[in-house]
């Protein structure tokens, strides 16, 4: 006798955990999978919440780990639960070896458990050649999804890769678009300065790239703001508003340098943003011209920046609901 409704929920959360890590650990483009991304968003959300409330210093700073954890044993309950009602729903699916008397919950629970990360002790074995094939089949997900044993979960944990790292290697260009006036020798903007804007192109693209590779990279928060992507990226695109629409056009860099920083930035922007987390935020203001202007750096007015801002309100509320999707704000 099979019962029916032990069948259907045990296949069912078995094809979600398996849709779900697929899509994780082996569909680059599609980020975490669909159960992961709103488990994870969710607590991040609420971690969010209480950081801005109460502000505890440590809070975002675990949550990376935490909630990579938590994933994996999602992950885990849902394959032990999956393969528990299957081999509940027959009569005799696991039987003791020494008496041939059905297992009753306890003993199949813990015989699933056996099957998934281990072979098995052997004193309880399936009860037919049916449930047999199911056994081998249960060893292989365990097997593969298990992070002690599978180099396939790295793009979900960092430990196997590293990619968590590279997030926070970032030139500190600071909180707003003073640093530009670094790069100013008096007379022009250095070659120095422009090698360091083609670097950044090349780093920014790959740490956008690995945001989708490496998903759990969204929640790893660190508490220096120099340090901070969300920060120096915000920084950076102000820093090339600023050199676009700002400094005076016999001084600014080309249109084929700022752009293709400017390009970067936006795909970075759709990879790291987490989505849903923060919505309805303003426009931030236009950037602060005053530490380009006591450097000697010719600008414009500030009426022509603050009309450049306004035509990239939207892409400039992105850039906010980035910054404070990670826990900051823009004034930070």
């Amino acid at each position: 006798m099979v019962n029916v409704t032990f069948l259907v929920l045990g296949l069912a959360l078995l094809l979600t955990v398996m849709i779900d890590a697929l899509a994780t650990t082996l569909a680059v483009r599609a980020g975490a999978g669909p159960l992961t991304q709103r488990l994870t968003a969710s607590l991040w959300n609420l971690l969010l919440r209480l950081h801005r409330r109460d502000r505890p210093p440590s809070l975002l700073g675990v949550a990376g780990p935490a909630l990579l954890m938590v994933t994996v044993l999602l992950w885990i309950g849902l394959l032990w639960a999956g393969w528990t009602l299957l081999f509940l729903s027959g009569d005799r699916g696991v039987i003791d070896s020494s008496t041939g008397a059905a297992a009753n919950t306890a003993q199949v629970v813990y015989y699933v458990a056996f099957t998934i990360f281990t072979l098995g002790v052997g004193d309880f074995v399936p009860g037919g050649d049916g449930w047999r094939l199911l056994t081998a089949v249960a060893t292989f997900p365990g097997c593969s999804w298990t992070p002690s044993r599978s180099p396939t979960s790295c793009r979900w944990c960092p430990r196997w890769c590293s990619g968590a790292p590279s997030r926070c290697r970032r030139t500190r260009w600071g909180p707003r678009p003073g640093p530009l006036s670094r790069g100013w020798n008096g007379e022009a903007f250095s070659p120095a300065f422009l090698q360091q804007l083609i670097t950044l192109i090349g780093q920014l693209a790959t740490t956008a790239e690995q945001h989708l590779a490496y998903p759990v990279l969204r929640y790893f928060h660190t508490a220096d703001r120099y340090r901070a992507a969300s920060l120096v990226v915000a920084a950076l695109d102000d820093a090339m508003l600023v050199m676009s629409a700002a400094v005076a056009p016999s001084a600014r860099l080309d249109d084929s340098a700022v752009r293709p920083v400017r390009e970067v930035i936006s795909r970075y922007v759709q990879t790291a943003t987490l989505a849903g987390v923060v919505t309805d935020v303003d426009p931030p203001p236009a950037p602060d011209l005053s530490p380009l202007t006591a450097a000697g750096v010719p600008v414009v007015s500030d009426t022509a920046l603050g009309a450049a801002a306004l035509e990239q309100a939207e892409r400039r509320q992105a850039l906010r609901r980035l910054v404070e999707a990670d826990g900051w704000s823009w004034t930070s």
